[in-house]
């Protein structure tokens, strides 16, 4: 375009030199008068080769600046249509929720529209597809994949046909062995299965942006609901594995009830034939023939049984006139270890809690066994007679119930089988707690777990959990503890053999004991402590705690204090020689710091004299005397009281010399 226009100066430059200038005649005067004539200015006649060529220059210019303007008018449109087919992209990778960034750039970089418009068309038709797998899997749906794409689109591929492969017929092999199947086999068989899906999920995951897992479709899971019926109808469950019933068609069903709703009245009619509501239980059952052949057994044998009770309960309000029969005497060398008995034979855990803490973890070291029994209360109740009890009474410890899970690793009890999930007791098979019912967490009342071994007769352990804002008026162990005074040398606390070694203070760090003089506030007094031995103290009276005990702390601290200045002192000063300080300033620095340590060495040597001193010194004579006191335990939140103490006199050694024989 400028050389066009170029051309077009120099052609209208060129044509102006071509003009001839005015004829020198008509410059000359008249001779008429003696005035000049009129002057005459000629028309110039036309230049037909300027007007050919200005022609031509204009059609020139005319098409050039019309191909300029279709050009950028093309241009525009193809931009246009670039912008239009990115923005067709980029929705529908929002309305697909599609994280295939490989794929996307794929399509972005297509030189040829038209192609790429072709392949957008391929990508959406699979997109479109990809939905219907996911959130229909128990349809046959074609997936294809578009001929050209990128690599990112082929693992999608992949990951869609292996979710179609977990739910096509998964429950194939189960159905061919339905008269085996049980609780535990049908459940770890779902678990899996689920385990699976949520596996492939979280794959799909780095492609598409996907919510959480879908419920399974009904059609999928109905085969296995179908098989599970069957078993249940087909044996009673045995009582440990009712709970696994109820979790096998919770997972299958969770979308509409907990469970399959004839399984659970099943379910329901079982448990209740063993509790105060058997008598409705046994008027379903018989008034209802499509109930298993296994619940009608058991109503009946319930029945006669009752019937059986009636009788002897009759009996038993007729006494006066039956003769009563005397007790039988207990069975010889049948010992059952006392949960509460002091000294106790067994470990006991305390750990002291916020409200609402979650303890999963926190508690280790437990002695459990995979066949034990597990009593629960709240952190004051008291353990049941050793042998067991049936009568659920306030303030004792009631027995829970073992629930088989099919998982080895972990021991669950529940206060029923048809307990819920939050509701359980839970601890790994090498001793660890790993929850606890959440109305215990959230309560001021706390927790005890007694674990006993399977015949009941010894005690595994002891654990209380105990809400830390309720020990500061309330102590740990509700019973009187018998602990005696021993002052032939110096007072010395000694409790029951064993007690302390056994008794483990968990996330307590270093625990410290006190003890206090129980009675009205003008008598109370506190007495620091010093474990000496097993469950013995040394008791250091208030009065030489607060003087000469106090001197000597403070002597001692200011001690350790000068001596750390000293050490330090000495490390800067050696640090001196190699810094980048002048000699000078150097000198300057050492000479300050031998004038401070002058000082701390002549200040160390009159407290050490001053320590020698009152070491010298005998503490106050100080007796402990009998009576009733509190053992503390002293944190830095405050003191809290473990159990309450009455303490007696020790016993004198006997004096008495052997009579002569």
């Amino acid at each position: 375009m400028n050389r066009l226009l170029r051309a077009i100066a120099a052609f209208r430059a060129a044509l102006r030199e071509e003009v001839p200038p005015p004829s020198a005649e008509g410059a000359g005067g008249s001779s008429m008068g003696g005035w000049p004539p009129e002057a005459r200015r000629e028309t110039p006649k036309a230049n037909p080769a300027y007007i050919a060529i200005s022609l031509v220059v204009s059609a020139l210019l005319i098409t050039a600046v019309g191909g300029g303007l279709l050009w950028h008018f093309q241009r525009q449109q193809e931009q246009q249509a670039r912008a239009a087919y990115a923005a067709a992209i980029e929705r529908l990778w929002t309305e697909n929720s599609l994280i295939l960034d490989d794929s996307k750039k794929f399509l972005l970089d297509q030189p040829d529209l038209e192609e790429g418009e072709k392949r957008l068309k391929s990508h959406a038709q699979f997109f479109r597809a990809t939905k219907q797998v996911l959130y229909s899997p128990d349809k046959e749906t074609p997936l294809v994949l578009p001929s050209e794409k990128a690599e990112d689109l082929s693992k999608l591929k992949d990951l869609l046909d292996a979710w179609s492969a977990l739910h096509a017929a998964p429950w194939k092999k189960l159905q061919a062995e339905a008269d085996r199947a049980t609780a535990e086999s049908l459940y770890a068989a779902a678990h899996e299965w689920e385990q699976a899906r949520h596996a492939t999920w979280k794959q799909l995951r780095t492609f598409l942006d996907l919510q959480n897992l879908p419920l399974p479709p009904g059609t999928v899971v109905q085969p296995l609901k179908n098989i599970a019926k069957e078993a249940l109808r087909r044996t009673e469950p045995d009582r440990y594995t009712c709970m696994q019933w109820s979790d096998l068609f919770d997972l299958m069903e969770r979308q509409n009830s907990l469970m399959d709703p004839e399984a659970r009245l099943w379910l329901r009619l079982w448990l209740d034939l063993g509790g105060p509501a058997y008598p409705a239980a046994l008027e379903k059952i018989f008034a209802d023939s499509s109930l298993p052949v296994w619940l009608r057994a058991r109503a009946l044998a319930v029945k006669t049984q009752k019937d059986k009770d009636g009788t002897d309960l009759q009996a038993e309000q007729n006494k006066e006139t039956v003769p009563a029969r005397p007790p039988e005497p207990p069975k010889p060398g049948v010992v059952f270890e006392d949960a509460d008995a002091f000294p106790p034979t067994h470990d006991i855990h305390v750990l002291l809690f916020k409200f609402g803490e979650d303890l999963s973890g926190k508690i280790a070291g437990l002695n459990v066994a995979p066949d034990m029994q597990l009593l629960a209360g709240d952190a004051w109740d008291a353990s049941p007679a050793p042998e067991g009890r049936t009568v659920i009474e306030k303030g004792r410890m009631n027995p829970m119930m073992p629930i088989r899970m099919g998982d080895k690793e972990t021991l669950v009890f529940g206060a029923s089988v048809v307990a819920q999930p939050n509701e359980f007791v839970r601890f790994s098979i090498v001793g660890t707690l790993r929850s606890i019912p959440d109305h215990y967490r959230m309560s001021d009342h706390g927790l005890r777990l007694v674990g006993r071994s399977n015949d009941g007769r010894q005690v595994l352990f002891d654990l209380r959990l105990i809400p830390a804002r309720t020990v500061v008026t309330r102590p740990v162990f509700t019973q009187e503890i018998p602990a005696t005074a021993d002052n032939a040398s110096s007072p010395t606390l000694r409790m029951p053999p064993g007690f302390i070694p056994r008794l483990h203070l968990l996330g307590m760090g270093d625990v410290v004991y006190c003890l206090r003089l129980d009675g009205t506030a003008s008598e109370q007094r506190i007495f620091d402590l010093k474990l000496t031995a097993d469950s013995s103290f040394e008791v250091v009276s208030p009065d030489a705690k607060s003087g000469l005990l106090g001197n000597l702390a403070q002597v001692r601290s200011k001690i350790a204090e000068l001596e750390a200045g000293l050490q330090k002192d000495a490390a800067d000063i050696a640090a001196l020689a190699t810094s980048k300080l002048s000699q000078a300033e150097k000198d300057a620095r050492v000479g300050a710091y031998f004038n401070t340590q002058l000082q701390k060495e002549n200040q160390l040597q009159s407290l050490r004299a001053q320590l020698q001193s009152l070491e010298g010194r005998q503490s106050p004579h100080f007796d402990l005397m009998p009576g009733h006191y509190t053992l503390l335990l002293d944190q830095p939140s405050g003191k809290y009281e473990l159990c309450k103490l009455n303490v007696s006199p020790a016993a004198k050694p006997s004096t008495s010399k052997p009579s002569p024989l």
